[in-house]
């Protein structure tokens, strides 16, 4: 096996944290936090069950489905029907947005993590939700049962969350679902877009024809004007609002056109805006206003260190307090995204101080809390699935935040991924993203971080230095800051538990990383050496334990064999001693669970016959097949035929699949975090043997790659359960296993 084929996968299931870790309570929420869940007036809504602290029980019982169709059923019976929500939606003629918070069924295994992100994110941004208690009628409701079925609301043709938009007479307007990412202004676009569908069908708020109706009496009244393009732009209304603006000066017309610019995504027009504003503001509000309205401008654009300067004088001014939460808020974002974490929360906590009912404060005290998996943040933007950018502007246009592209834009795609990747580097040079709360019982801290979570975090921020390092070439001094701090990270193993939980992908995915970038055992610094050495002894040692497997949580398992002796092929490829025992025990192991006609391999190695179906054992096929194709054990025609297998399951059973948490009934068993972990095995085996060619297989790997992307650049399987960290820098291993060039 070639070092530059080297894999850098992760297992496909995320372990709950261990009942032997330190136990402490779960901490208080800030009080503010839940005023995020009621900035929408909803006409009916029915919350999601929080299953944490039952999650393994009802895992271990089977009963995951069963639970979430019994509550929804119940929920759903005392509620007001759908006709009856339509019919109220029709009395005030205005669309019905349907927000779909869960369906029931096992393969989101904590729905209400999905939720909060939304609640959190776009539905308590003031902009997003004053368009929707102005021009729509709201419900929140999950689905189960008949009216899933009535819908199309079913696992795998529909996951949560998602939206449906109706027409005031009942005509599906809009569909979105596998939201993965949570920015309010795309979500504002798609809501503005079915109002301007409707035409005059969609009947404004009264405030706007009011303030509309005057201003057509007496065109030439500058305050009714004024009025009017105000009311216009809460409405989403912006042909009204550029139309009432016309011939308009002043400080108020030249915020207001600003601001109208920013959400039509007009910079240029939006900056000359801010300008005319800025030379005419009297007081220090004025002036606070338009620096919070040029930060949020600058933020949009990328130009953080000019929206941060705006916003530390901002806050610094003797104005309103809701102006300045508004701008400490906006400022923890800027140092959030900048590594300085600490200095984010003292901004946050500054907003709650300052107005704590401004929603800017209920946002800050959500990202203050400390989430169940012991890690900062309640909501989406310190979770790496909300960023403050715009967005392509093609993936406004997107059908859902999946934003499909084609090869020839494979540079596009990588520069994203490139961006979004390093953007998520935390200070002290890790990647986060597992969003667990362990069995509901055990829970981490932010000072308790071993355990579990520490061996995930561990490698996941191995597989991002290892993708950062491989796309080097994108931005050179960029990735050797980012390198540095994550391979001073990954040898400080800070957060490496070998005590509590067996989690072995912590040290494989180390060492991959570090025998790819140190290839030469004469020139590989000493520190870096004796970590190799020392990761090597620790999986033998496991693997001598376990009889030949080796382990991630609490069971052996067939994908984490094959990966554990990739990995010591690796070593021994650059000069790390490695027993030929240890692989022939790898090799009898996969050839033991390989059964059935097709020779497929199962999950666990005690157990093989689980999850042995076409859908399930398809995605590890080649990754098992090429191990064993490196010990002499199958042909290379062995590997070809787990790819065909690969592929031609792909569009039934493993993509459907690939945004869930957990393993999926209707799709034999699949659960999303076997995606990545499998394509780029499938991705590295097509090009293992340069002897033998694989070159249509390639490119279709290159295709359906491409069609991966987030509207935000990021790339996402395993819904919350590894992140988004993880799944883009997989998808960028992918793409340098293709051998695909980002120049």
């Amino acid at each position: 096996m070639k070092l530059s084929r080297l894999a850098f996968l992760l297992p496909a299931f995320v372990p709950a944290v261990a009942s032997s870790q330190v136990q402490v309570e779960v901490p208080a929420e800030v009080p503010a936090w839940r005023a995020c869940y009621d900035t929408i007036r909803w006409f009916d809504r029915i919350e999601v069950v929080n299953t944490e602290a039952q999650m393994m029980e009802l895992v271990m019982q089977q009963r995951l489905e069963a639970h979430a169709v019994e509550w929804i059923t119940a929920a759903l019976e005392v509620a007001p029907s759908f006709e009856e929500c339509l019919a109220e939606a029709k009395e005030r003629g205005r669309p019905l947005l349907w927000y779909v918070p869960t369906v029931a069924g096992q393969h989101m295994i904590l729905p209400h993590l999905l939720d909060r992100y939304m609640q959190v994110g776009p539905f308590s941004d003031p902009e997003l939700s004053e368009l929707i208690n102005r021009r729509f009628v709201a419900i929140q409701r999950p689905v189960a049962g008949e009216l899933g079925a009535r819908f199309g609301l079913s696992m795998p043709a529909f996951m949560e969350p998602g939206l449906l938009v109706f027409s005031p007479a009942g005509e599906e307007l809009l569909r979105i679902d596998r939201i993965f990412t949570f920015q309010a202004d795309w979500f504002a676009a798609k809501l503005r877009a079915v109002l301007e569908g409707l035409g005059d069908d969609a009947h404004r708020h009264a405030r706007f024809e009011e303030a509309h109706a005057a201003w057509v009496a007496a065109p030439k009244d500058g305050a009714l004007a004024l009025a009017c393009a105000t009311e216009a732009l809460r409405d989403g209304a912006f042909p009204s609002a550029r139309s009432a603006l016309t011939g308009l000066v002043g400080f108020e017309a030249s915020l207001l056109r600003a601001r109208l610019a920013r959400l039509e995504r007009r910079p240029a027009e939006a900056a000359q805006a801010l300008e005319a504003a800025w030379s005419l503001a009297s007081d220090a509000e004025q002036e606070a206003l338009v620096q919070v309205e040029r930060a949020r401008l600058a933020l949009r654009r990328g130009a953080d260190r000019a929206a941060e300067a705006d916003l530390e004088a901002a806050l610094a001014k003797d104005v309103p307090h809701a102006r300045r939460a508004e701008a400490a808020y906006f400022l923890g974002a800027v140092r959030w995204f900048d590594r300085r974490e600490d200095e984010a929360l003292a901004a946050w906590r500054r907003a709650l101080e300052l107005e704590p009912r401004s929603p800017w404060a209920a946002k800050s005290a959500a990202y203050l809390a400390i989430g169940g998996d012991g890690q900062r943040g309640e909501g989406p933007l310190t979770r790496a699935m909300e960023d403050l950018r715009w967005l392509d502007e093609a993936a406004y246009a997107s059908p859902d935040t999946h934003y499909v592209r084609t090869p020839k834009e494979a540079r596009a795609i990588l520069q994203d991924g490139f961006r979004f990747l390093v953007r998520q580097q935390r200070s002290d040079g890790s990647w986060r993203g597992s969003r667990w709360g362990g069995d509901g019982v055990s829970v981490l801290t932010e000072e308790v971080l071993g355990g579990a979570l520490g061996n995930i975090h561990t490698a996941i921020s191995a597989v991002a230095c290892s993708a950062v390092r491989a796309w080097r070439e994108l931005d050179p001094e960029l990735a050797d800051a980012v390198v540095m701090r994550g391979e001073a990270f990954l040898l400080a193993d800070e957060l490496v538990d070998r005590e509590g939980v067996i989690w072995s992908y912590a040290d494989i995915l180390r060492l991959l990383h570090f025998a790819r970038a140190y290839p030469d055992a004469d020139a590989r610094p000493q520190a870096i050496q004796a970590a190799m050495e020392e990761w090597v002894a620790y999986l033998v040692d496991q693997q001598a334990e376990a009889g030949g497997p080796f382990s991630h949580y609490t069971y052996t398992s067939t994908f984490v064999t094959a990966m554990g002796a990739l990995a010591l092929h690796g070593a021994r490829e650059v000069g790390l001693a490695v027993d030929e025992e240890v692989f022939a025990k790898a090799a009898d192991v996969l050839e033991g669970a390989r059964g059935g006609d097709q020779g497929l391999f199962g999950y666990l190695v005690d157990a093989p016959q689980v999850n042995r179906t076409m859908a399930g054992a398809a995605c590890r096929q080649p990754l098992c097949e090429w191990v064993l194709a490196l010990e002499g054990r199958v042909e290379r025609k062995a590997v070809e035929h787990g790819i065909e297998l690969f592929l031609d399951s792909y569009p039934a059973a493993i993509e459907p699949g690939r945004k869930s948490n957990f393993h999926i009934p209707s799709l034999d068993g699949t659960a999303g975090y076997f995606f990545f972990h499998n394509f780029l095995a499938t991705c590295l085996a097509t090009v293992d043997d340069p002897d033998r060619p694989l070159a249509k297989e390639r490119a279709r790997l290159f295709e359906l790659l491409c069609e991966l992307p987030e509207v935000d650049g990021g790339f996402v399987d395993s819904g919350f359960s590894y992140g988004k960290a993880y799944a883009t820098a997989m998808a960028l291993l992918s793409f340098d296993a293709l051998e695909v060039q980002g120049g």
